[in-house]
């Protein structure tokens, strides 16, 4: 495990262009906390934007991807967890993106 995170941009990019993606922060997803569906059905599920984005420490947030305090296991875009929006964390962070709409 490391010991603390690190500047980013430090290595190359992965083929999308995005650079560290897992193991240095933990990232914020913009969705509220939802478990995953029970339903073992392998069809696609489409992931959508909440339709009231309500940030509030009564409601859980996603995080992904692990951060430095996590073993090589954890260190995946798959593996999440949530914590309420205003509980600090040193191993915690976001990236900037943008949303786009379906044609």
């Amino acid at each position: 495990y490391g010991e603390r995170a690190w500047p980013v941009g430090q290595l190359k990019p992965n083929d999308l262009g995005l650079f560290d993606m897992h193991g240095n922060v933990w990232e914020w997803i913009g969705d509220m906390w939802k478990p995953y569906p029970e339903d073992p059905t392998p069809a696609v599920r489409i992931d959508r934007e909440d339709s009231i984005p309500i940030v509030s420490a009564q409601y859980k947030r996603p995080r992904r991807g692990a951060s430095y305090a996590y073993e090589a296991p954890f260190l995946r875009a798959a593996h999440r967890g949530s914590y309420v929006p205003d509980e600090r964390r040193d191993n915690v962070g976001f990236r900037i993106v943008r949303t786009i709409a379906e044609r």
